[in-house]
C-alpha cells in the first residue's frame, strides 16, 4: 500500500544538512511521491540502533531522564531504587547520562550519582495482601512480618553486627517506576518501603514517563498507548528474570538467598540445580537494548541528539539557557530552536518512510551557524 507524505511538505533550509545532504529525499517530500517507492537514506550498519529505533524516541528518552536526574539532584537523593523489571533500563540511562545531565552548580559542587538498587515489586504480587487504591486502598501495615524482615535483611550490612540499621537508615530514597498508568505499583512500593524502613530520612516515588490511556472501541478495554519498547517483554529484554523464592534459595549470592520475595534473578542463576538458564542462548534483546543506551549516550555527548530540557529545572540551580548551550556545544537559544524544528521534521520523515536511519550529525548544523 502506498504511503502519502506528511501533511507538512515544506522543508526548512537546514534540513538537507540534517539529512546528510540527501537531496533525493528532500525533492521527494516536495513532490509528494509515495514514500514506499523512494530510495531510503543510507545509514551506518555498524552503529544502527536495534531497539531505540527513531531519533525522536531517543531524544524523548533523554528528556525523561533529564527530569529524573533533576529530581534526584534537587532532593539530594542518596539511594535510587528502580522497580524491576521494566525500570531497569531507566537505571542504565541514568548511569550513562549522569555526568552529562547533572547540573553545574554555581558553587562548583559536583553532585555524586545516587547509589542504584533494584526491587521487584508489582501489584499482582501484593494486592491480595495489602489491597489496591481503586478498591479498599493500600494498607502496608498488612504486610506479613516475614516479608518485612526479609527486605530489611537485604539492605543490612553483609558483615555480621548487632546494629538494626540498614543502608537506607537516615538516607533520602527515591523509588523509580518507568510508566505512570494507574500509579498503583509505585504507590504500593512507596507505602511498603515507608513501613519497612521507618528510619529512612525520606522515601518518595517518581515515574520516569507518563502513560496514555485509550479505550479500545471494540472490547471496551483500557490500554496504555505510551510505553517504552521494552515494556511488554516478559522474560527477555532486561538481562534479568522474574523473582522466584524457591529457586533463589540455590543462588550463590547471600542477598539473593534471603531476598527471593523481592529480588529478580540474574540470568546466571540456574532455574533448577544443574540446569543452565540460557539454554536458548543469551538475552539478545537485553544486550541490544543496553548497547543502544550506550550508543544513545555517546551520540548525545557528541552533539548528535537534540537536548529538550525538562521543565522541572529551576534557574536558581542552572538556567535553561545555560543548560542548552552546554549540552549543545555552545549554541544560542535561537540557533537551538531552529535546529530543533529541523530535527522534528526529520523525525516525521523517518516515521513516514518506515525506515530506521542513523541519527543525523547535529554538530554539522552547528557549524553552519556563525
Amino acid at each position: 500500500m502506498s504511503i502519502e507524505t506528511p501533511p507538512r511538505p515544506d522543508i526548512s533550509p537546514g534540513l538537507p544538512q540534517l539529512l546528510g545532504d540527501n537531496l533525493a529525499t528532500e525533492s521527494l517530500v516536495r513532490s509528494k511521491i509515495p514514500l514506499d517507492t523512494a530510495p531510503l537514506p543510507e545509514h551506518n550498519k555498524e552503529t544502527d540502533y536495534r531497539i531505540l529505533l527513531t531519533p525522536g524516541q531517543r531524544a524523548e528518552f533523554i528528556h525523561y531522564t533529564d527530569g529524573l536526574i533533576q529530581e534526584m539532584t534537587e532532593q539530594r537523593t542518596d539511594v535510587a531504587i528502580f522497580l524491576d523489571k521494566s525500570a531497569r533500563p531507566v537505571a542504565w540511562m541514568v548511569n550513562e547520562l549522569w555526568d552529562q545531565l547533572r547540573p553545574h552548580l554555581p558553587n562548583g559542587e559536583i553532585l555524586p550519582r545516587p547509589k542504584i538498587k533494584f526491587l521487584n515489586i508489582d501489584k499482582e504480587q501484593w494486592e491480595d495482601t495489602i489491597g489496591r487504591k481503586e478498591t479498599s486502598g493500600i494498607n502496608a501495615d498488612l504486610l506479613p512480618q516475614k516479608a518485612v524482615d526479609s527486605l530489611r535483611s537485604i539492605y543490612k550490612s553483609i558483615e555480621p553486627n548487632d546494629s538494626e540499621e540498614t543502608m537506607l537508615s537516615g538516607k533520602r530514597v527515591l523509588i523509580v517506576d518507568e510508566v505512570n498508568v494507574t500509579g498503583n505499583t509505585l504507590e504500593m512500593a512507596e507505602k511498603m518501603l515507608k513501613r519497612i524502613f521507618p528510619d529512612a530520612k525520606e522515601i518518595k516515588g517518581y515515574h520516569w514517563m507518563n502513560g496514555k490511556i485509550i479505550v479500545d472501541q471494540n472490547s471496551g478495554v483500557s490500554l496504555n498507548s505510551a510505553q517504552p519498547p521494552w515494556y511488554q517483554r516478559r522474560e527477555s529484554g532486561r538481562l534479568i528474570l522474574n523473582r522466584d523464592q524457591e529457586l533463589s534459595l540455590g543462588a550463590k549470592s547471600s542477598r539473593q538467598k534471603i531476598g527471593g520475595l523481592w529480588l529478580s534473578r540474574g540470568r546466571n542463576e540456574a532455574r533448577e540445580p544443574g540446569m543452565e538458564i540460557d539454554k536458548d542462548g543469551p538475552d539478545h534483546e537485553g544486550l541490544e537494548l543496553k548497547a543502544d543506551i550506550k550508543l544513545l549516550a555517546d551520540d548525545f555527548r557528541k552533539g548528535n541528539l537534540p537536548y529538550v530540557p525538562s521543565s522541572l529545572w529551576d534557574d536558581d540551580t542552572e538556567s535553561i539557557d545555560s543548560r542548552i548551550s552546554r549540552m549543545m556545544n555552545g549554541m544560542t537559544v535561537e540557533e537551538y530552536a531552529k535546529l530543533r524544528d529541523d530535527y522534528w521534521t526529520y523525525e516525521l520523515l523517518c516515521l513516514a518512510m518506515k525506515t530506521i536511519v542513523r541519527t543525523p550529525k547535529i554538530d554539522s548544523i552547528h557549524r553552519t551557524h556563525p
